[in-house]
This record gives structure tokens, sequence and C-alpha cells, in this order.
């Protein structure tokens, strides 16, 4: 006999439509520079307050050469009146205020116009013991004319990688987080504290560690204890009740993992569906995006799942389950160089909307190039009703669910929880109950989507058990 048991429903909603061009890509925006063969790779953008667009990282065009900053216009063409042309390779990109900040072994600071107006900005952060030979990692804002500004170096281990400068460039040398080693980035956390992610350790700890929680004023939480099996960190995303998804490298046992969680304390939290990694499958996560249902978007390099194409975007539920109608033609091959198309980041917008930065020539069946505006989609309170309004039972049930509450023509699909579809059903108008038969199912886990007047609702989890 086979029991299904349904272990947490929730039903999300989502607009449907014509799939010849992607409903969720934003196409009144196009950063066209002009090419056709050699890569744009963005990977930072920043939204001023005049609606253009600041973008940095790999930017070959006949503009602005192998420039690595430039500035779009809101629908994403390019302002030539910004004059930044610069051929030095960054690794840091920060926008606070009316500045630029921008640099490696230098950081300087420019205009919105691409003028360098502070060329001895960084002179201050040279002359700091220990420090005068490392590379800048990242920059972050922490309060008004406040900001952090993450230290590395590949040849010996920083004392106080984390300095506290002020945006004229002076620093707070009372600022002391007892961290030796490198910052590669800086996220908010909960409750005003900060995720440090790169590689160090403490005087008391000798343990290296890839993730440290540290409040606004450099006091490290210690209760925080990130696990030693992470080996590397390229991206995190906070969900509501503090757990952190990560993207990196994972050893556990002898097997490799490229997604994973952490619980508030930054032990591994095994209820959440880990992405392996194997060596003939490499992946390159860099872009998590906690979406408001606590599930995310995830950015870079990914595999393709069962099958199905996702190789750039993948959008996950709150446990790490794949959500199969999100970007479900994502699959792109590789530039002419080689290299495999993927992306950089995902940046929440000012508007009801988020930015990609990647090296894209298309995503989802439609054509881009580099930044791409995705557009979220919101539940309305009518939504909010149709959803309430369906209910799943018995729970447990053998061989069978009932789904109640649909008014109108319904089509379900029943998907593994990689994607694959197992079944697809359609039924007529007048439905209000649907019966489902699960007895051919193989035994695992699944997701069920249900299209109801032109809306896409899926159920979470199913696990049939026999």
């Amino acid at each position: 006999m086979k029991k299904i048991i349904i272990t947490t429903f929730s039903i999300f909603i989502l607009a449907i439509g014509v799939r010849s061009q992607s409903p969720f890509i934003d196409q009144t925006f196009f950063n066209d520079f002009g090419i056709s063969s050699e890569i744009i790779e963005v990977k930072e953008c920043f939204e001023l307050e005049d609606n253009r667009i600041f973008i940095y990282g790999d930017l070959y065009d006949s503009l602005y050469s192998n420039s690595s900053m430039a500035m779009l216009y809101a629908d994403g063409s390019v302002d030539t009146s910004f004059s930044g042309t610069f051929d030095v390779y960054g690794t840091l990109a920060h926008v606070y205020d009316t500045s630029i900040f921008y640099g490696r072994y230098e950081l300087q600071r420019f205009n919105f116009k691409g003028e360098v107006v502070d060329s001895a900005w960084s002179d201050q952060l040279e002359m700091i013991p220990g420090h005068s030979n490392s590379d800048f990692r990242c920059m972050h804002t922490i309060v008004a004319d406040t900001l952090l500004v993450g230290l590395g170096d590949v040849t010996t281990q920083l004392s106080e990688p984390l300095v506290k400068v002020s945006s004229g460039g002076v620093v707070d040398t009372t600022f002391i987080t007892g961290l030796i080693g490198d910052v590669d980035d800086i996220k908010e956390y909960l409750d005003d504290k900060l995720i440090l992610f790169g590689r160090f350790f403490t005087s008391e700890d000798s343990t290296s560690r890839r993730l440290a929680l540290v409040d606004k004023n450099g006091n490290l939480d210690t209760t925080f204890q990130a696990s030693s099996d992470i080996h590397k960190m390229y991206g995190v995303g906070v969900q509501s009740d503090g757990k952190i998804i990560c993207g990196g490298v994972l050893n556990l046992n002898e097997t490799k993992y490229s997604l994973f969680r952490l619980n508030t304390d930054g032990s591994l939290d095994n209820t959440f569906m880990f992405r392996q990694l194997t060596k003939t499958n490499p992946e390159y996560l860099r872009a998590i995006y906690v979406t408001p249902d606590d599930g995310c978007l995830v950015g870079g390099i990914t595999n393709d799942v069962e099958g199905y194409c996702r190789r750039n975007i993948v959008k996950l539920d709150a446990d790490g389950f794949i959500e199969p109608y999100f970007f479900s033609n994502t699959c792109n091959d590789t530039h002419a160089n080689g290299f495999p198309q993927h992306s950089w980041t995902i940046i929440k917008g000012r508007g009801d909307y988020l930015w990609f930065g990647s090296d894209l020539t298309s995503l989802d069946g439609t054509p881009v190039n580099g930044l791409i505006k995705i557009k979220l989609q919101s539940i309305g309170a009518e939504e909010v009703k149709v959803a309430d309004r369906i209910k799943v039972f018995p729970v447990p049930s053998s061989n069978q669910i009932t789904v109640s509450g649909l008014k109108r023509s319904v089509m379900f699909d029943v998907f593994s929880i990689h994607g694959k579809i197992i079944e697809s059903k359609s039924f007529g108008s007048g439905t209000e109950d649907v019966t489902i038969s699960c007895s051919d199912w193989p035994a695992g886990i699944y997701c069920i989507r249900i299209i109801h007047k032109n809306q896409s609702m899926e159920t979470k989890r199913i696990t049939v058990v026999h």
C-alpha cells in the first residue's frame, strides 16, 4: 500500500503568459553596447537617485574598449557623458552618496561623471600597519558617512582585515573585530549585524572559518561558529528566521556541495535540500536573492537537472526544492572562448523588479546582454483569497489525493523535486474537486503545479511512501 503525506502545503500564485518571450524579463530595458561577439560581464550594479544605473565588470566594446565601469540610462542605453574609461582591473566597486569608489590595490574616488575627485583617498588605508601590500576586496555602507572596507592579501594573513572609514578617508582605529585573515564580502544580517565571508580565524580560536557575524561596532558574535567543513564561499542570502543560504563549497563526509544552509548558530541545517558537487558537474553559485516567500533565486553556473536546463538561474522554495516553472528555459552553453555563461549578482531595484548582473546572451528564451531587469510578481488580495480557498485532503492518504476549492478549468503538472514532469492532467470548467491518483508514482517527494484562471499555484511538498 502507498500512502501520500503532505508535509507542508503552501500555494504560490504567478501570472502566466505566452512563453514566446519570458514573462519575467522587462523587455523595455536592454543595454546594447553595439557588439555581437565579445563578452559583456556585469559583476555589480547600483541604481542612482536619478534612475541611471552604474555598472562594474568586464565591458569590452567600441565605446569603452576594455572598461570596468559604465553608466546606463533607465532604458539601458549608454550614458556617453560618463568619462570613466578604466583599463585597470578592479575587484571592488561601491556607490555612496555622490561618489563611486573603485579599485584593487589602490582605491580611488570618482564622481558620477567618471572623473577622479580624490586620487589620494586610500592613502590612509595604505598607511595602516600591516596593510601596505593588501588589496581591497569589498566595501559596505553601515551608516551615513561610515563605510567598512574588507581587505585581503594573497601572501600573508592580515591582522584586522576589516577597516572602518569615513567617506572622506579617515580611518577609525578603535574599530577592532579580532579577526586575522581576509574579508572577501560583507552582507547585511538581522538585528543590525553583518555577515563577513572570506577566510579568517582569531587569536582565541585557530580554526579557519569562512563566515563570521559582527555588529556595526566591530564586536564579533562568538556564539556563531560556521562549520569548518565550508572550504569556499561565493554568496549568501538571509531568510526571515535568520538562517543563511550559502553558495560555495562544503566538504562533508567526502562529498562536496555547492548550495547549503546554516542555522543561526552557524551549524549546518540538514533539513535543507543541499546541492551536490561532482568533478564532472562543477557549480559556481555566487548570486543568492531571498524572495518574499523565503525561497531564493540562485545564480551562477549550475547544471542541468534531469534534462531540464537551468544553468544560470534556479528558483528554489524555502527548503531548497526546485520550483520548476520559474526560468524553465534558461539553458545557455558557452561563449566562443569556451567559458560557460553565468550570472554574477542579483540586486533588488528601487521598484518592483530585480537586477541580474551576468555575461548571459539569452535568458528564458529572450535575448539579453549583461544587465537584465527582472519583473517581480506579487500576490494581490483577490489572489490570496483564491489560495486560501483551496484545500488538500485527506492527510495522510493512500493511493489518491483530493484538491478542493477550484472553480474553473484547471491543469495539474506533477514534478519530482529535481524538476522532472511525472504527470500532467487537465479538468474542464466547473470543476471544484479534483482527485489525483498517486498509485503509479514511485516513492519520493513531489511538487504539484496547478494552473487556475491563468494563475499558477504550487504545492510545496508531497511525499509518497510505500
